[in-house]
């Protein structure tokens, strides 16, 4: 199972070597004396109990826990430089130590270029790599560019996820502690074709979406605007049980100005970030049920390149910016109509690639002390106090103190300051209307918008939530009255007209 240790060191970029150990990521300097410069894609792994670096690869070396090479060329000549997820890295169900290893190559300069997609193992207790094994090969339609990994429902299997180039397939497989089993093939709606085509495929940390980015340069990275398909960024629901797709909904489609590369989702699994290699802007997308909602868009300093996405074990988003640091969206799981986004500060370079991580599944961090026979949650709010025979006085535990973990046998430092899931419940909004229309009196001085929402429980006048593209959030609500079988609820703001999909979210 995936887990945050897994992700606790990151090797990438051009001399990239960095450590969540405390909590954030931090610079590891200096960099073993060993060049590593990989263009794109690459991961590394490190114990998921310990959190120690295990080993690391750029698709083409495999580097062991030491930074020596225990072999080069692990793919078999697939490009993996030129690949945004050449290799993808899952632990195999039911082991200790023995790690599956799955690539893809680059796109290549045309259509006609195919590749394989191969897997083998690597054990780094025993330091033994299996052989090379051809899972499809290019004959089936061809791979390149975009692999994932992702948990499957009863959290110990996998689905090794990938969409083909040159036809409509995405293609699935299953890994279990046999091994890999027999693919599935999901139809979608389109095709791509071209030269050079890049971008990201992920899945949501809650299983529950996939989303797929796509662009595409030319000739010294020129954009190309002839395509057999233009979208760029597209979104599915994803059934983690069975590995079925659904509601294909595109959320960017101009072939020129998107040309997305980098995708991934928020912690909470409700907005999807988006880094486009053209116009260099990093885009949110807010997700509910089956709309979408572009939030806001932000464009970096400095006009760099921007790539690959990724989620860091500290539940940050971290983009990677050729020839220069990350940029990182610390508070990924808003729904605010403004994002913040900084630099860090590391030693080595960005490229356009980021370790491949396996989807790291979103659980609230749970702290707990053992007294009693039981343990005991420690950020819960509650004042927890134990008792020291010692001294023959009660203790306070707060943020900061150490706490013995009996299970893992180690002394773990208490961090009260973690994200919390906010649960909302979502309404559907039927539709909008000037109130005055609706035989409601108007208000002196002010403009406003009535709502017609099917929501089934009371909603507090107050400050609320709104997903709309069109009125914001955080709308300040002046009357709610019951209408039958809606709700009409009138906030401040001007009319703009209805649309399809805009929902209320109220505190759950």
């Amino acid at each position: 199972m995936s887990t945050r240790k897994r992700s606790q060191h990151w090797i990438f970029g051009d001399g990239c070597f960095v450590t969540f150990e405390n909590g954030i990521m931090e610079d590891v300097s200096p960099f073993p004396a060993l060049a590593f410069d990989t263009r794109e894609g690459c991961d590394t792994v490190s114990d998921e109990v310990t959190g120690e670096l295990l080993f690391y690869t750029d698709g083409d070396s495999l580097y062991r826990f030491d930074h020596t090479v225990k072999t080069t060329n692990i793919s078999g000549g697939l490009n993996p430089r030129q690949s945004i997820q050449s290799v993808t890295i899952v632990k195999q169900p039911g082991s200790s130590s023995t790690y599956f290893m799955f690539f893809v190559g680059d796109w290549g300069v045309s259509t006609a270029t195919l590749y394989d997609i191969k897997y083998r193992t690597y054990n780094p207790v025993t330091d033994t790599l299996g052989s090379l094994v051809i899972l499809s090969s290019a004959s089936a339609g061809g791979y390149a560019e975009n692999l994932t990994a992702c948990l499957q429902s009863n959290n110990t299997d996998f689905w090794i996820i990938t969409k083909m180039k040159g036809n409509n397939i995405l293609r699935i497989w299953p890994l279990t502690s046999s091994g890999v089993g027999f693919p599935i093939s999901r139809t979608v709606s389109f095709v791509y074709t071209g030269i050079n085509r890049y971008g990201q495929i992920k899945v949501s940390p809650d299983g529950k979406k996939i989303a797929l980015a796509m662009g595409q340069a030319g000739a010294g990275g020129a954009p190309i605007g002839v395509r057999t398909n233009s979208k760029t960024l597209v979104v599915w629901d994803f059934d983690d049980s069975n590995a079925q797709i659904s509601n294909e909904i595109t959320l960017l489609s101009d072939p020129t100005e998107d040309s997305p590369i980098g995708i991934d989702f928020s912690p909470n699994s409700m907005n999807l970030f988006c880094s486009s290699y053209f116009n260099k802007k990093l885009y949110r997308f807010t997700l509910f049920d089956n709309s979408t909602f572009h939030e806001n868009v932000i464009t970096p300093v400095g006009g760099v390149d921007l790539g690959a996405i990724q989620i860091g074990p500290d539940d940050r988003i971290y983009v990677s910016r050729f020839g220069i640091t990350p940029l990182v969206v610390n508070s990924p799981n808003d729904f605010e109509s403004n994002i913040s986004a900084s630099s860090v500060s590391i030693s080595g370079q960005c490229r356009f690639g980021l370790p491949v991580v396996t989807q790291i599944k979103w659980v609230p961090k749970d702290y707990r002390v053992y007294s009693g026979g039981q343990w005991w949650s420690v950020c819960d709010g509650d004042t927890i106090r134990l008792y020291d025979a010692g001294s023959a006085s009660w203790k306070t535990l707060s943020s900061g103190d150490k706490y013995y973990d009996e299970r893992t046998e180690s002394w773990v430092t208490i961090n009260c300051a973690q994200e919390a899931a906010i649960p909302y419940d979502v309404w559907d909004i039927v539709g909008f209307a000037d109130p005055a229309t609706q035989g409601y009196p108007e208000w002196p001085g002010s403009s406003f918008t009535l709502a017609k929402t099917s929501l089934s429980a009371p909603i507090s006048i107050g400050s609320i939530k709104l997903l709309s593209t069109l009125y914001g959030l955080n709308q300040n609500v002046v009357q709610v009255t019951n209408n039958g079988a809606y709700k009409d609820v009138i906030f401040q703001g001007t009319y703009r007209g209805t649309e399809t999909g805009a929902k209320f979210l109220t505190p759950s």
